[in-house]
């Protein structure tokens, strides 16, 4: 290494974050999964190291979502620095991840419960009952013909609520005083993995058949879960994260719902959801060809 590797040495003391993953979900679950222990060294710390895939990598060109993350862990942005070559540093304190995809820690609830202290995502005027919807991501990955599902949940008083649309603190807030959570598989689930636990009942609409992700995720947040994944995905030649699926039960979705007290009028039009099941297949092929032209 030393004959073949050029490299700088950087004085003082750092903080390891993890390498810089510019997706929502990943961004939690792998880039900032040691960042709950910085409050503990802040003191001493000169700078806060993620590693930069390149030297587009800076702190001026990151996108609102990825500030707000930063600003849960309560990170010092004048500290923050991207990594992209070869350095050796002084001193390094890298934390062992509090979670990641398909695990959390015995001691995350213990750690993450201060950044809750003196009720500050409590809020009693939030809706109660939310849905987690996929519907501007329809030509992304989603299950055919939901807007008819979620019209139905819209008649039993829940609230469409979209991730992506919205500040990192109001997702949390959402989620945190909740009592009924309805939501599609997606990344936006992941703020789960900020939250110690929460008072709701989730039931998921999964977009994958057998696939332990999501409900796992979910598990660990709440003591009382479903999962609806009668489903198969379309052969689109795209990854499973962004194709779309189908099932020839979703009449047995409602009623589920219903089944499990999420809802109470569980009536809907079967020729409705054939139709729009239909349209949004046709959508996604069409989408999917102009793209190819």
């Amino acid at each position: 290494i030393n004959s073949t590797l050029i490299y700088k040495y950087e004085p003082g003391t750092y903080f390891y974050i993890g390498p810089f993953i510019n997706q929502f979900g990943h961004l939690i679950t792998q880039t900032l999964s040691r960042a709950w222990a910085y409050n503990e060294y802040r003191e001493i710390v000169d700078k806060i190291i993620i590693l930069g895939r390149s030297a587009n990598d800076t702190l001026e060109k990151l996108p609102k979502h990825v500030l707000d993350l930063f600003d849960f862990f309560k990170l010092d942005r004048n500290k923050i620095c991207f990594i992209t070559d070869a350095v050796q540093l002084e001193k390094l304190i890298a934390p062992a991840q509090s979670h990641g995809i398909g695990y959390r820690e015995p001691w995350h609830k213990k750690e993450f419960s201060s950044f809750y202290e003196k009720g500050k995502y409590t809020d009693d005027s939030l809706p109660k009952k939310i849905f987690i919807s996929r519907r501007f991501f329809k030509l992304k990955g989603r299950l055919a013909g939901l807007d008819v599902v979620t019209d139905v949940l819209k008649k039993n008083n829940y609230t469409e609520v979209f991730p992506e649309k919205l500040a990192l603190e109001q997702q949390i807030k959402l989620f945190y005083n909740a009592s009924h959570i309805i939501a599609e598989e997606g990344s936006a689930l992941h703020t789960l993995d900020l939250i110690p636990e929460i008072k709701a009942k989730v039931f998921l609409i999964s977009r994958r058949k057998n696939y332990p992700t999501f409900i796992d995720l979910i598990k660990r947040v709440t003591s009382e879960s479903y999962i609806f994944d009668d489903v198969q995905i379309l052969d689109t030649e795209l990854r499973e994260a962004n194709a779309l699926s189908v099932s020839f039960s979703l009449n047995s979705l409602v009623h589920r719902l219903k089944e499990y007290s999420f809802i109470t009028d569980d009536n809907f039009s079967q020729s409705e959801l054939n139709n729009e099941i239909v349209k949004d297949i046709a959508e996604f092929y069409k989408n999917k060809e102009i793209k190819i032209q």
